[in-house]
């Protein structure tokens, strides 16, 4: 049964949306589909849903009807003349701007396997949406998190992100990852992504980032994104991030990175583990009443 909060809930986007594209034997309106789709679905780990016209407008582009330039033009000329007058549409530009973004880096498929590289991958998923695009923070965050009963990961200070960013990039850029194969793939990009994640070097957006990294790395070894996993589970995502990097001794609670590897699981290996986010709360049985309008359950 799903849960509904106390305002009326949107329609949440689902891989089944871009259905009638799946199956039509052209891989190139394939290939789109699922971007699309990746991309749309992502927002949803920070509580945003995109608008009708952001869909549509990927549709055209999906059937070859506008080129991606195009259809980021449509998107940014339609804000230009229609600015949000509601908050609820102010994270409605950001979702449907930042979905193009991701859209265009996944069409692009680069990838700067360095801390630079890890910056710009901000900057170009968030330009024209945050300021701060691409830029460190200058702060310490406090995130209160319905799954840990509204306790928080303990981020690291803000003067130590680049240090702790080039640690882990220099230190996975010694691992063939190439070379890795099942098991070893699954340990090995839980734990790189998890860490990076558990750096948050930004302000805002720190999933999408980790999200799309995760994406550019896997699709040359032959994992794409021709999977439901980020289209219809981006917000178990986060929690799953979440949960791989808290601990409370007083609670007796451990990281558990198994919620995550379950879901890389899912992605590499087919697998059809259950991606409900009720079951990541530290107590399951009360906290899932609580979970926020984009909960799966």
């Amino acid at each position: 049964m799903k849960t509904v909060g106390k305002e009326k809930r949107n329609e949440k986007f689902k891989l089944d949306d871009f259905g009638e594209y799946l199956n039509q034997g052209d891989k190139e309106i394939t290939e789109r589909a699922y971007v699309w789709a990746a991309a749309i679905g992502l927002q949803a780990t920070d509580g945003l849903r995109t608008s009708n016209m952001l869909r549509q407008t990927a549709r055209q582009h999906i059937e070859s009807l506008i080129t991606l330039d195009e259809a980021k033009r449509q998107v940014w000329s339609f804000y230009d003349e229609n600015p949000p007058a509601t908050p609820e549409k102010a994270k409605e530009q950001e979702a449907d701007k930042t979905a193009c973004n991701i859209a265009d880096v996944l069409f692009n498929k680069q990838l700067d396997f360095s801390t630079e590289g890890y910056l710009n991958l901000h900057r170009q998923i968030f330009d024209g949406v945050y300021e701060h695009a691409g830029q460190l923070r200058e702060n310490d965050l406090v995130k209160n998190e319905w799954v840990l009963e509204k306790d928080t990961v303990v981020y690291l200070h803000w003067e130590e992100l680049r240090i702790a960013l080039d640690c882990n990039f220099e230190f996975d850029r010694n691992i063939n990852y190439h070379e890795l194969r099942g098991e070893e793939l699954v340990e090995w990009i839980s734990l790189f992504t998890a860490g990076i994640w558990h750096i948050h070097p930004f302000n805002e957006g720190n999933t999408r980032t980790t999200a799309v990294l995760a994406i550019l790395l896997l699709r040359p070894l032959g994992f794409g994104i021709h999977t439901d996993v980020f289209a219809d589970h981006s917000w178990y995502f986060r929690n799953a991030m979440v949960r791989a990097n808290y601990m409370n001794e007083l609670k007796n609670i451990k990281v558990n990175p198994l919620f995550l590897i379950r879901f890389y699981r899912n992605w590499i290996f087919g697998e059809r583990w259950d991606l409900r986010n009720r079951y990541l709360a530290i107590h399951p049985t009360l906290a899932w009443l609580e979970q926020p309008n984009l909960a799966d359950e």
